[in-house]
């Protein structure tokens, strides 16, 4: 099982509905004391229209809050009619989950099978029913995987964080610069609509991007004023540093590309490798953004920061040349959402 959490969490659904008569079903999932949220669903509707909405049945143990991943399937016979808020019509639980100590972080999930609304009730028969006993420990099965794997990514971000703090601290003027570019690119990749898997790698990308930062002299990292050329061009060497550094970890090797193409330009006049375009990776495209509106904004000794106004209208100016227009975008909605009396360029000015 590869990817993220939420990947891994889609593929148990997956299996367990292709195993099963089913064609509908939903996943929630829970870690530590979290209560039970929906992390996927299918159905011909509107699979996202139930992801982060709590389970709707009290199918928890008598004996405690956690769910017994070792609990039979159990077969549901409701008196409400939950097809309007689920899309489909619960048929039939399943249980599965980590078992651990509970000051671990076990994860515990349900899956809710059944039949669409105006279609053929399934009834179940005994073979169906020892096949999703079977699917079930499978599930548990993949879950173990899914939690050792979740645990390696929260190490891998904790090295990440420390990486990026690592950076911020050596370059005296943009502190706290990584995770503001995170944000804001995880925020506008939302709103491009990328998978959840995609907006937490821009995040990582975002949280990355000057961690070649690390190899450049502090005597140009915080010279009190413009680089000379010669200062530049080392300067640039900052995203191939990056690169390097990304791959050698196994964990972050994923996000190198993107840390190396963070200075592309979208006409194809960037470093290092001048790529241009869609040629760019998306998430490389929306950190390029990220980060010129949060160094436009930041003060440095040589110059104030300008105004969130001023720097939306630069990347206006730049949109289609140096930056990806549908980024610029959205970037300057998000903005415009966040600050509505910010001064952000309006959408007519993007257009």
């Amino acid at each position: 099982m590869s990817g993220s959490p939420q990947d891994g969490l889609v593929k148990i659904l997956r299996s367990v509905c292709g195993g099963l008569p089913v064609s509908d079903g939903a996943i929630w999932w829970s870690v530590g004391d979290r209560p039970l949220a929906c992390a996927a669903a299918l159905d011909d509707q509107d699979p996202k229209h139930l992801r982060g909405t709590l389970l709707p049945l009290p199918v928890r143990s008598r004996c405690g809050e956690r769910i017994d991943p070792d609990r039979p399937p159990l077969r549901l016979r409701l008196r409400v009619d939950l097809a309007g808020e689920l899309g489909f019509q619960p048929r039939l639980a399943l249980f599965f989950g980590v078992s651990g100590d509970p000051l671990e972080r076990s994860g515990q999930g349900v899956i809710l099978v059944g039949d669409r609304p105006g279609g053929t009730r399934i009834r179940w028969r005994a073979a169906d029913l020892r096949q999703a006993a079977t699917l079930a420990m499978l599930a548990n099965s993949a879950a173990e995987t899914l939690a050792v794997r979740d645990a390696a990514r929260q190490t891998s971000m904790q090295a990440v964080l420390a990486l990026a703090q690592a950076v911020d601290a050596k370059d005296h003027y943009t502190h706290m610069h990584s995770r503001s570019v995170a944000n804001m690119a995880a925020a506008v990749a939302t709103r491009l609509g990328l998978s959840p898997a995609e907006v937490e790698n821009t995040r990582m990308a975002g949280l990355l991007h000057d961690v070649g930062k690390i190899g450049i002299p502090d005597a140009i990292l915080n010279k009190p004023g413009p680089l000379d050329p010669a200062e530049t061009l080392q300067m640039r060497q900052h995203s191939a540093m990056g690169d390097r550094i990304t791959k050698t970890i196994d964990a972050l090797r994923y996000i190198a590309p993107l840390v190396r193409a963070h200075h592309e330009r979208w006409d194809g006049l960037g470093y290092p490798d001048r790529l241009k375009g869609e040629a760019i990776p998306l998430p490389a495209r929306i950190v390029t953004v990220a980060d010129a509106f949060d160094a436009m904004t930041s003060d440095r000794v040589y110059r104030p920061g300008r105004s969130i106004a001023k720097a939306a209208e630069e990347l206006l100016r730049e949109r289609g040349s140096q930056f990806d227009p549908a980024v610029v975008d959205a970037l300057v909605a998000y903005i415009g959402e966040r600050l509505p009396n910010g001064g952000a360029a309006s959408a007519e000015q993007a257009s």
